[in-house]
C-alpha cells in the first residue's frame, strides 16, 4: 500500500522523514513516499508529487507550529483531500492541539505525536491497507517500536516559532458544526449502504405510466425531504427496472428523463450541480404526467 507524506519545513520534514523509516517496521507491506525538497519552494513539484498521490491510499500532513496556518499546508490539505478522496488523510500534529487546526486542515480527524494517538493512526493505515494485519500483532510491535520514534521525535529541535495560537472562539464553533454536519453525512452514508444492500425493491404494476412507476420506486426507499444522487438512483433502480422490462436495453437514460420529468413536474428538485435530488412530493397526481 502506498502512503503519501506531506511536509513543510525543516521540522515537518524531520517528522516525515522518522515516519517513513519507522512505519515499514511495523507494516511491511506498506510504502511510504516523501518528497526530497520542501514543496514549498515552488518549482514543478506537481508532477513529481502526481503519480505519488495517484497511487497512493493513504495520505499524513505533518503538521507544526511552523506551518499550521502557512498558506502552503493548507493547499496541500486540499489537494490531498481532492487527490484521495476515496482514501483517509490525517493531520498529524507535533506540539499542537486539535483546536489549533484552521481551515481544511479541521475537516479531516487529525492525531497527536504521541503514543495513544501515533498507535490509532497506524491501526487506520493497517485498516485501509489491502494486506492487514492482525491488530494484535500490530499493537505488540507497536509496544517495542514506539520508543525509537518517541526518541526521534524528542530530540527534535524546539520550535522558532513559538506562539499561542488563538483562536477567534466562532471560528472554533464554526468548524465544530462543520464537524458535527461530516460525522451525521458520513453516518447517513453508512445508513444508505446499508439500505442499499439490503432493500428488495420491485415494480408493482408494469402497466402504470413510466412516471409514476419510478416515483413508486423512490417511495418504497425515501421519504419526503429525503435526498439522493443520480449514482444512487442507479444502484437502487436498475435492477428492479431490468426484471420488469428486460427486453429495454436503456434503463439508465429511461431513469434520467423521468427523474427530469419528476423534477419539471414538482416531484423533485436539484439540491446542487452534482446531480443530487431532493424529494418534494411523494404524491402522483395525473395532472401534467404521462
Amino acid at each position: 500500500m502506498k502512503l503519501f507524506l506531506s511536509w513543510s519545513g525543516d521540522r515537518s520534514k524531520n517528522l516525515a522523514s522518522y515516519l517513513r523509516h519507522w512505519i515499514p517496521q511495523l507494516l511491511q507491506h506498506v510504502e511510504p513516499w516523501v518528497s526530497e525538497t520542501d514543496l514549498s519552494a515552488g518549482g514543478r513539484w506537481a508532477d513529481q508529487i502526481a503519480t505519488e498521490l495517484e497511487g497512493s491510499n493513504f495520505g499524513i500532513l505533518c503538521v507544526t507550529q511552523e506551518n499550521v496556518d502557512s498558506p502552503w499546508i493548507l493547499f496541500e490539505a486540499g489537494s490531498l483531500a481532492k487527490s484521495l478522496k476515496d482514501c483517509r488523510v490525517i493531520p498529524y500534529l507535533l506540539d499542537l492541539e486539535y483546536r489549533d487546526l484552521i481551515g481544511p486542515l479541521a475537516q479531516f480527524q487529525a492525531k497527536k505525536a504521541c503514543k495513544e494517538s501515533t498507535l490509532e493512526m497506524v491501526l487506520s493505515i493497517n485498516e485501509f491497507s489491502g494486506t492487514r494485519v492482525p491488530d494484535s500483532n500490530v499493537k505488540k510491535l507497536f509496544k517495542l517500536l514506539w520508543p525509537q520514534l518517541e526518541s526521534s521525535i524528542k530530540l527534535m529541535p524546539a520550535s522558532s516559532n513559538q506562539r499561542i495560537i488563538d483562536r477567534p472562539s466562532h471560528e472554533i464553533m464554526e468548524d465544530l458544526v462543520k464537524t458535527v454536519r461530516s460525522i451525521d453525512q458520513r453516518m447517513r452514508g453508512i445508513e444508505r449502504g446499508f439500505l442499499f444492500t439490503n432493500c428488495d425493491l420491485v415494480v408493482r404494476n408494469p402497466e402504470l405510466p413510466a412516471n409514476q412507476i419510478l416515483l413508486d420506486l423512490i417511495n418504497q426507499v425515501f421519504e419526503s425531504g429525503d435526498e439522493f444522487t443520480l449514482s444512487e438512483a442507479y444502484s437502487l433502480f436498475v435492477y428492479p427496472l431490468s426484471n420488469a422490462y428486460p427486453k429495454n436495453t436503456r434503463i439508465k437514460a429511461k431513469i434520467r428523463q423521468k427523474l427530469q420529468e419528476l423534477r419539471d413536474n414538482g416531484y423533485l428538485d436539484f439540491v446542487n450541480n452534482r446531480g443530487t435530488y431532493c424529494i418534494q412530493n411523494t404524491e402522483y397526481s395525473d395532472s401534467g404526467n404521462t
